[in-house]
């Protein structure tokens, strides 16, 4: 197991890691653990929201790839809003222009994080999409 590499960065929230390309999922997931996270993992887009209907509820952040080779990235984000509407989402994407695929649904609860990206840099961005505040819940 890796250790977190920035020090106030870890949680113990649940994890629902969505990535198509098993080494890059494995290494993520491998972080998160080391960071104190639960993490669950899906290789696409119908097992994720497979996931998503199994653990109502439980997922605190749902970290996905936008350009999933089955169902994009954003249609699974809206069914975790459906089985988890208090979580947040953070997208992974190599393209800067997917961020207008985030709609209104999405938008407040969801951040974008830019590939490539760092190790360090993940764990930072998803303690801030996780400690944003709640409005209106």
């Amino acid at each position: 197991m890796m250790n977190c590499p920035e020090e106030g960065h870890n949680g113990t929230e649940t994890i629902l890691l969505v990535e198509d390309e098993k080494p890059i999922r494995d290494l993520i997931s491998q972080l998160l653990s080391g960071c104190g996270y639960k993490v669950l993992q899906a290789g696409d887009g119908k097992g994720a929201v497979g996931i998503c209907r199994e653990k109502v509820g439980q997922i605190g952040l749902l970290l996905v790839d936008l350009g999933l080779p089955d169902i994009r990235g954003d249609k699974v984000a809206q069914e975790f809003l459906t089985a988890c509407p208090h979580g947040r989402i953070l997208f992974m994407t190599g393209y800067a222009e997917s961020a207008g695929l985030l709609d209104a649904a999405t938008g407040e609860k969801a951040a974008i994080l830019e590939k490539p990206f760092s190790l360090s840099n993940l764990t930072v961005r998803i303690r801030q999409v996780l400690d944003r505040p709640r409005s209106g819940t």
